[in-house]
């Protein structure tokens, strides 16, 4: 009985709370359910050679981890992992040099 009537008080403090600052009160009760520890464990030693996130994705795959590429990603963008796309070489501007006309002999 005791049990009950304090699980109904709480209830009436999560409710009065939530309309105190105008939110919705599942806010409450919402817990993270992302464990992505083993994930940034595998990220981590897929890294160690400096490749970007489609080769690490296809090493993890390799290995026989079966986490989908969206999942990955996520962590790997986390874990500031990002690495930058090289730049093309510019190349330098062309001489142009005018057309040489030969006279037919016709």
């Amino acid at each position: 009985m005791l049990v009950n009537d304090l699980d109904h008080r709480a209830v009436h403090l999560y409710c009065g709370a939530a309309k105190l600052l105008n939110i919705h009160r599942s806010y409450f009760y919402y817990t993270d359910k992302k464990d992505d520890i083993e994930v940034k464990e595998a990220i981590r030693v897929a890294a160690e050679f400096g490749d970007g996130f489609r080769k690490i994705y296809s090493r993890l795959r390799r290995e026989g981890k079966t986490w989908n590429h969206k999942k990955i990603y996520r962590v790997y963008k986390a874990m500031h992992y990002e690495k930058r796309s090289r730049l093309k070489k510019r190349l330098p501007a062309r001489v142009k040099n005018s057309l040489v006309c030969l006279k037919s002999p016709i």
